[in-house]
């Protein structure tokens, strides 16, 4: 599970700085909030597929749940607080 975690949270760490990159409120004082909203798309994007391909996983949702939430909160704490 933590091999997981950790290819979970750098993809989608590279997926929000995509998505970011070409926002027009990055470099403005309204950045963080980008970033949060990409943050936001991007884990229930990677939630919605995780749940669809649960059975390969060998997880159950809440788990699914619970990994995106904690990956969520890693990602926004690199990008955010760093």
């Amino acid at each position: 599970m933590n091999n997981l975690r950790m290819m979970l949270e750098e993809k989608m760490e590279n997926k929000v700085i995509e998505v970011c990159n070409s926002n027009p409120m990055m470099g403005t004082p309204l950045a963080s909030l980008a970033v949060m909203e990409a943050i936001m798309v991007v884990s229930e994007n990677y939630k919605k597929s995780m749940l669809e391909g649960i059975e390969q996983l060998g997880l159950n949702e809440m788990e699914v749940i619970e990994l995106i939430e904690d990956v969520k909160k890693k990602v926004y704490n690199n990008l955010i607080e760093h």
